[in-house]
């Protein structure tokens, strides 16, 4: 499951730019944790949501994630095995996000070729049609 969560509910230690936070649910292997783990990436833990400490009893604070919380609950309550992939994000033009989860993920799996370049980026994605107007059109030039 790739998701985002809002950064600035967040520490400065966990957003470290190229920074990955995962969680498995319990119906995860040993061998899927472990290889997790070996990417160095940071794992999310469950916190108390007032003191964030760090808590077995706790919850994944994930704000602004969406459905992410809901479907992790359902597939843990199923015993359906679920790794989720985290990236903080700001609010804005998420398509560079959006990039680097994937780079991340492939990181993972080796989906595809990794071509190399600066920031670990793949140039293998292409962003769907739909995103190119996320915005709207730029400013009219005449009014500077």
């Amino acid at each position: 499951m790739l998701s985002s969560c809002l950064s600035q509910f967040s520490s400065p230690s966990e957003l470290s730019r190229y920074s990955v936070h995962y969680y498995c649910s319990p119906s995860v292997g040993d061998a899927v944790q472990e290889e997790l783990s070996s990417l160095r990436w940071k794992k999310l833990e469950k916190q108390d949501p007032v003191t964030n400490e760090i808590s077995s009893d706790g919850v994944l604070l994930m704000p602004g994630s969406g459905i992410t919380r809901s479907l992790l609950e359902k597939c843990v309550s199923d015993a359906i095995p679920v790794v989720l992939l985290l990236l903080y994000c700001s609010e804005g033009d998420n398509t560079p996000d959006a990039i680097l989860l994937a780079d991340r993920l492939n990181e993972w799996l080796h989906l595809c070729p990794v071509e190399s370049g600066d920031g670990g980026q793949t140039g293998v994605w292409q962003t769907p049609v739909s995103w190119s107007m996320l915005f709207g059109s730029g400013p009219p030039r005449s009014i500077y």
